[in-house]
């Protein structure tokens, strides 16, 4: 007899199976709560209060990639399109809560907008109208400096390629969906002072033929064919190389113009591929390769001479965003005046790296030397997780909310036939 009181289970009723599920509810309701206020765990609570040396914010959105039609292809076509939903639902979610928590004043892609750089119009035209919902812009000001917070793009190797892929037809593409490939914007932090943010083709800088460089202010002759040869005398250092392509050409035409112009300007400079770092600073090691015409066929950084010139011409320069390295990683360069310069190198936005998204400060304090002053910066990178846990959230959720209701319903059927059904002869007798 003891056996069978310890063997005996309570019943199973609707109202005890509800009241588990109204627990787990509450629980995943908790979670999807918490996930939507990750950004305060960083300490992003901008929208809350700024902090008070903050002068100006600008938020920075590095590799999401987002596939398209080759997934579906590649993959069952309702699985395929379910996986895209997602991933855009995903990426939508990790830069409205970043915008709504953080303020920013402006937002910058750090390129790898898309999965692939080899589109027809028709899908790269699909695909930007996805980033434009998941940065919740309209056509318009995709290509707007108005726009509030302004969004800023430039171009990476998965959305234009490498050097010596650098066709015009891509490049077109490219400025036709997302606005120039080398622009500066300029700003004011809430103290009045100006600043520019420098973006620039990077995948063109090293689409040259470096000549020999000469310190000092020796002339050198340029030649009449602009793609033959160019030099400029700046900082005590003669530039002097053959561009490989016309976005090459365009490219260091605009760097050269930038650095005789606002000379006493602080300056961001924001590129897809990194500055050159040495081996073991960062995942992915220093790498530029060639073909045997000298064009770039693939790199990890930009390359040292291209890096020594970048630091040379722009001695005002506060700091570096880059992409391009998933893993992310941080480098403090050094210029001729000595100046530290900081390069952010931001992880992906990618469920699959966690989900970063990065927030550089503008002090309202400055770092000093012979010739500029410049606002300190700081990074406050912001991680959201796996989109994983996303999903398990956002579906949990919905999907314990549909058992609760479907339990509620059983359980009113439940009591409803109860209470009219006909009593037995055994419950008349009991009453």
């Amino acid at each position: 007899m003891w056996f069978s009181m310890f063997s005996r289970r309570p019943a199973l009723t609707p109202g005890s199976v509800l009241m588990v599920l109204k627990f787990v509810v509450f629980i995943f309701i908790l979670g999807s709560v918490a996930y939507h206020l990750f950004p305060l765990f960083y300490g992003i609570t901008d929208r809350i209060h700024r902090r008070a040396d903050d002068t100006f914010v600008l938020m920075a959105v590095a590799d999401p990639q987002i596939e398209g039609n080759h997934k579906v292809e590649s993959h069952n076509f309702i699985k395929g399109k379910f996986d895209l939903w997602g991933n855009d639902q995903f990426l939508r979610h990790l830069v409205s809560t970043c915008k709504f928590w953080g303020k920013p004043d402006a937002v910058v892609t750090l390129g790898d907008l898309v999965s692939f750089q080899y589109l027809d119009d028709k899908e790269a035209a699909d695909r930007s109208r996805r980033l434009q919902r998941i940065f919740g812009i309209d056509n318009e000001s995709m290509h707007s400096p108005d726009h509030k917070p302004p969004l800023l793009s430039i171009a990476g190797n998965h959305d234009i390629g490498y050097g010596r892929e650098l066709h015009p037809r891509k490049l077109e593409q490219w400025e036709k969906f997302y606005g120039p490939l080398n622009w500066v914007w300029h700003g004011r932090t809430r103290a009045g002072t100006k600043f520019r943010i420098l973006g620039l083709n990077s995948q063109a800088l090293d689409d040259v033929a470096w000549d020999e460089v000469m310190e000092g202010t020796e002339s050198v002759d340029t030649g009449d064919d602009p793609l033959h040869s160019t030099t400029n005398t700046l900082n005590t250092a003669v530039l002097s190389f053959q561009p490989l392509s016309d976005a090459a050409r365009e490219t260091w035409d605009f760097v050269l113009r930038a650095a005789t112009t606002d000379t006493d300007v602080a300056t961001i400079l924001v590129t897809h591929i990194p500055l050159y770092k040495p081996d073991g600073v960062c995942v992915d090691a220093p790498l530029v390769q060639r073909d045997f015409n000298g064009r770039i066929v693939t790199q990890n950084h930009l390359s040292q001479t291209t890096t020594r010139h970048l630091l040379r011409l722009f001695p005002n320069l506060m700091t570096v965003l880059s992409g391009h390295d998933h893993c992310g990683c941080e480098y403090k360069h050094v210029n001729d005046q000595g100046v530290v310069i900081p390069e952010h190198t931001l992880p992906s936005v990618m469920g699959y790296f966690g989900g970063n998204i990065g927030f550089l400060r503008l002090s309202s304090e400055f770092v000093h030397n012979d010739q500029h002053r410049v606002p300190q910066t700081r990074l406050d990178l912001v991680t959201a997780g796996p989109s994983h846990l996303w999903w398990a959230l956002i579906f949990g959720t919905t999907m314990m909310l549909r058992a609760c209701v479907l339990g509620k319903l059983v359980e009113f059927f439940v009591n409803f036939r109860r209470r009219f059904r006909p009593e037995t002869e055994t419950e008349k007798d009991l009453h």
